[in-house]
């Protein structure tokens, strides 16, 4: 918007203060109306854009009005002459005329991210809880491994050397929302992981009720690259070990999954010999190439713990 000035919402405040103290035979009180105008409602915008001329003209009068009280000027004063000079009426019709402009369809509202960040003021609790701690010097976190999104904003720091447990998931939802046949997702405690910088940088979503609250069990991707960051649940967090800069092999193969997931929703085949669960592991039935022994184990753990049931009378 070339040409155009924006003045502080605190600015039309302070001009209505100098056209009450300021009143002449018209030019103040259409000043008032104009910033009135800005002012009485709590939608107002931050700032109003202004041409320059009508903007410095409102300054000038501001700045050249004397500060002698006078009463009420009556109504008839708002039709103020067009004149070729810098007159108090020239410039309260400008500025009343540039505001109804502005108002009209020239303004500038609060930008969204100010208008989020606001709407989060006093609700910023989250960010002094695990797992979006920041990372502080001397608070006694060992950081083992570094990690970032894509674009460099969201920097976190594991403390934990190997994962509770890694494994690729392979349900409709994750390859939604990784645009990926599979997830490969690494579980850690809360307060494993610290954020080096960018936790004010996340954003969330709720694939349950496809929310943006930030409800559990839930998303967490950088705001800015959109790179998932995490998936938070209730008690823990499943990590994306892609994020992870590695220092050696062996730091990589301390994230090795270790089973498939929805393995029954897969996309593609992955024949590695892994343990192939048809939807949460130890909840459901092993599939494919999974390891035989681990079949034939999990066929007579079950069996006892039905056996078990029945001698318990459970199953009447």
């Amino acid at each position: 918007m070339a040409g155009l000035q924006h003045l502080p919402r605190t600015s039309p405040y302070w001009i209505r203060r100098v056209a009450f103290s300021n009143p002449t035979s018209s030019g103040p009180n259409a000043l008032h109306l104009a910033v009135q105008s800005l002012t009485a409602s709590t939608d107002a915008p931050r700032s109003i854009a202004l041409n320059r001329s009508s903007s410095s003209a409102i300054l000038s009068y501001c700045y050249s009005t004397s500060t002698k009280p006078s009463p009420n000027i009556p109504a008839s004063a708002f039709t103020a002459p067009q004149t070729p000079d810098c007159s108090n009426e020239t410039i309260a019709a400008a500025a009343a005329a540039a505001a109804n402009t502005a108002a009209a369809s020239t303004y500038t509202k609060m930008d969204p991210h100010e208008v989020d960040k606001e709407s989060k003021e006093g609700l910023n609790d989250w960010k002094l809880r695990p797992p979006y701690q920041m990372h502080k010097k001397n608070d006694g976190f060992h950081a083992r491994y570094h990690a970032s999104c894509h674009c460099g904003k969201v920097e976190y720091e594991l403390s934990r050397e190997e994962p509770l447990d890694s494994k690729l998931c392979h349900c409709t939802t994750c390859q939604t929302q990784h645009a990926a046949p599979f997830q490969w997702a690494a579980i850690f405690h809360k307060d494993d992981i610290k954020f080096k910088n960018g936790h004010h940088d996340l954003e969330w979503y709720d694939p349950s009720s496809k929310s943006v609250e930030h409800r559990l069990p839930c998303k967490v991707r950088c705001s800015y690259c959109h790179s998932p960051i995490m998936d938070e649940g209730r008690n823990m967090i499943l990590l994306f070990p892609s994020l992870i800069h590695f220092k050696s092999q062996q730091e990589k193969e301390n994230f090795a999954p270790r089973c498939h997931m929805f393995y029954g929703q897969r996309c593609i085949d992955i024949p590695d010999g892994l343990p192939k669960w048809t939807g949460l592991n130890k909840d459901s039935d092993l599939i494919e190439d999974s390891p035989p022994e681990q079949i034939k184990e999990l066929t007579r753990q079950r069996e006892k713990e039905r056996e078990d049931r029945f001698s318990k009378g459970e199953h009447q």
